[in-house]
């Protein structure tokens, strides 16, 4: 149970005494809800506007359900009601502060890592949850992202990648109080738009890349995005870690003058081969104050094996950490995963995790569910991949180049509620590598029975992304419902031939029903 000027006294906040009640300092509060449908007896009811709903029209459901106040950000949205209100600035940040308050600030009482970027946030999450398992029992950790929460055994699904604010609070409290020391969890713009993670200091943070285009739908321009992106720099406690990817230039042109006196000790990831030039100078050039430092080297030159390299002093949570080689077996496919490995080694090191932990995790990891992930093979081969942006198939595309087939075909999804931009340049990039693989069969689809509402393709979009496979002259088969066209595309591949699943939430049920297409005969463990 909180006071009402306990879990506000970091909210300012306005009475609105003309229509409503005004909330009594000492008001008893025994819960928060944001949803009318889960109100409680005692909780404190926060109205939040979204995209599709408006929480104040439910005010009154809230106040029936036994709600003691309403917070809002329009209390002229607000239907009569008899139980006090408060008026706020932001309902969203409102009620990050609350959630935080009322669940006692457990990002304090963890080591909480956010891991960032446009690609590879849950592989790299993943990778960093499989090292950690082997690290013993202080390192176990809890994961939050794309494939759900996960800690001391128990395991529950997320309908969003960064839950919202309530549900992130509320279990990273669980965590704390179950003992756990270490959160790995993904940090999307989307999460970062509408303050989901406002109240969570970060003593590790990792930004993979930055990629325009994505999220078309909710950022203005690739500049609106990428500064979304950087408030993490923000959330990083003094004396924490940063680390960022060396290879991405947008990310070293954006963060040169963050950088410069962060009170959070930095490092980089270069996870271009050694021997080849790094786009920003070689490892002699680094110095400790340029904006591309030393930090992490990953050689992946030799097949099933990748070499790390740490030149000089490592920044951990703890000091620093001495030069140090290394190599680990590695069975992953694909150029992406690599990368994924580079950051997750750094992120383990930054942590203070030892060499061996992090080969034994290396060493034993597998596939991340679709995230080139292999799902059968007999006379031919599947391959499931999430693939949403123009990057992530070209990375795609560039590690099917090198796996020895009789051709390939592929189904892919339309991207839904995204925007025509996003859904023509995946277009054009299929397109281009139709004929360089080549692809001899694509397949299309909408999943229009398989999405979630939120993922429902528009007219607009599935219009845009065949007409660019018009204009390119690459033939293709168009199927609205998921089921049809996975059943098009298996009675389409050939002995000897890949086909690869390339899509984002469209393609999430596409492996179950093939499974089911082929007498449900079990996934293998890779591609020969």
């Amino acid at each position: 149970m909180k006071r009402w000027d306990d879990l506000l006294a970091g909210v300012p906040w306005q009475a609105c005494p003309d229509r409503f009640q005004v909330p009594a300092a000492d008001l008893a509060v025994t819960g928060i809800a944001h949803d009318s449908r889960r109100v409680q007896p005692g909780d404190l009811f926060v109205a939040v506007r979204g995209h599709a709903t408006d929480g104040n029209r439910f005010a009154a459901q809230a106040e029936r359900a036994g709600a003691v106040a309403v917070v809002t950000d329009a209390p002229e949205s607000l239907p009569p009601i008899r139980i006090p209100v408060g008026r706020v600035d932001d309902a969203r940040l409102a009620l990050s502060r609350i959630a935080a308050s009322f669940y006692g600030h457990p990002a304090q009482r963890l080591t909480v890592v956010g891991v960032t970027g446009t690609l590879g946030k849950t592989s790299v999450t993943e990778l960093v949850a499989a090292i950690l398992a082997k690290a013993g029992p202080a390192y176990e950790p809890g994961v939050v992202g794309s494939l759900g929460i996960r800690f001391r055994g128990q395991g529950r699904g997320s309908l969003l990648t960064t839950p919202d604010a309530l549900t992130l609070q509320h279990t990273l409290a669980e965590m704390a109080t179950a003992g756990v020391r270490v959160v790995v969890m993904e940090v999307t713009s989307h999460a970062q738009l509408q303050h989901r993670v406002s109240d969570v200091s970060f003593s590790l943070a990792c930004l993979l890349n930055l990629v325009p285009g994505e999220h078309a739908d909710i950022h203005p321009s690739f500049d609106h995005y990428a500064a979304v992106k950087l408030r993490i720099l923000d959330q990083i406690r003094a004396g924490g870690v940063f680390l960022f990817n060396a290879q991405d230039p947008e990310v070293v042109r954006r963060l040169k003058p963050r950088l410069t006196r962060a009170p959070y000790r930095v490092a980089a990831v270069h996870a271009q081969p050694m021997g080849h030039e790094p786009a920003s100078g070689s490892r002699e050039r680094h110095r400790p104050n340029d904006v591309v430092p030393p930090g992490l080297y990953l050689d992946a030159s030799t097949q099933g094996r990748l070499a790390f390299d740490v030149p000089g002093p490592l920044p951990t949570l703890e000091g620093e950490r001495p030069p140090v080689r290394f190599e680990a077996p590695w069975a992953l496919w694909g150029e992406q995963n690599r990368q994924n490995a580079a950051a997750a080694t750094a992120i383990a090191l930054a942590l203070g995790v030892e060499v061996e932990a992090i080969v034994a995790g290396l060493s034993s990891a597998t596939p991340v569910r679709r995230r080139m992930e292999p799902v059968y093979r007999g006379a031919f081969q599947v391959l499931d991949d999430t693939t949403g942006h123009p990057a992530s198939f070209e990375a795609l595309f560039r590690s099917l180049s090198a796996v020895p087939r009789q051709g390939v075909v592929l189904l892919t999804a339309v991207r839904g509620s995204r925007g025509e931009a996003v859904n023509r340049a995946n277009a054009r990039a299929i397109a281009r590598w139709a004929e360089r693989l080549p692809v001899r069969a694509v397949v299309v689809t909408a999943s229009a029975e398989a999405v979630h509402p939120k993922d429902t393709v528009r007219p607009e979009e599935w219009q845009a992304f065949r007409e660019e496979l018009v204009r390119a002259g690459v033939p293709a088969a168009y199927h609205m419902e998921l089921r049809q066209a996975v059943q098009a595309a298996v009675e389409t591949v050939r002995p000897g031939e890949i086909l690869v699943l390339a899509g984002a939430q469209g393609l999430d049920g596409a492996t179950p029903i093939l499974r089911t297409l082929l007498d449900g005969k079990a996934a293998l463990p890779g591609l020969s």
